[in-house]
């Protein structure tokens, strides 16, 4: 009895260790992780972003506004429609006759 209480023991022992080894393994794994992370994230910063400040425009910026903003609705009305092309095209080449297959 005393033999198997001693071999509990040891077994115990051995399962936390064990279990202690994974852990340090995937600290160790996680620790590499985060230094790729961190060497990654140090080339971004607050200094790369350059914020300039808001003007108001004016009656003689209006033109050009009103032509940027033409501009980029047309550009979006075009990216929708070869989105949709290029999704009509994608349905259109789908085989549904299920009886040659």
């Amino acid at each position: 009895m005393d033999l198997l209480v001693w071999l509990l023991y040891a077994a115990g022992a051995y399962v936390l260790v064990a279990a202690s080894y994974r852990v340090i393994v995937s600290l160790k794994a996680l620790r590499v992780g985060l230094d790729l992370t961190a060497s990654k994230l140090a080339g971004f910063g607050p200094d790369e972003v350059e914020i300039t400040k808001a003007r108001p425009s004016t009656a003689d910026d209006l033109p050009k506004l009103l032509r940027d903003r033409r501009r980029r609705m047309i550009l979006k009305a075009q990216a929708l429609q070869a989105r949709r092309r290029r999704l009509i095209n994608r349905i259109s080449s789908i085989n549904i006759d299920k009886r040659s297959a």
